[in-house]
C-alpha cells in the first residue's frame, strides 16, 4: 500500500480532484515547490490516515470548500 507521496518540485499547476482516490493508506503528501493555484474539495476525501500535507511554495489562491 502506498503510504507516502512526494510530488515536490515538479512544476505542477493542477492536481485532478480524483488523483488520490485510491490511496486510502497514505499518511504523507508532499506537493511543495510547484505552481498549484487551486485545490478541488474532493482531492483529499477519504484520506483518513493523512497526517502530513505540505503545500509550501505554491501559488494557491483558491481552495474549494
Amino acid at each position: 500500500n502506498l503510504r507516502k507521496i512526494y510530488l515536490y518540485g515538479n512544476n505542477l499547476a493542477e492536481i485532478p480532484g480524483h488523483l488520490f482516490q485510491t490511496c486510502k493508506e497514505v499518511i504523507v503528501i508532499n506537493l511543495h515547490d510547484n505552481r498549484i493555484t487551486r485545490l478541488n474539495k474532493t482531492l483529499f476525501w477519504g484520506l483518513k490516515k493523512l497526517t502530513v500535507l505540505n503545500l509550501q511554495r505554491n501559488k494557491l489562491s483558491h481552495i474549494d470548500g
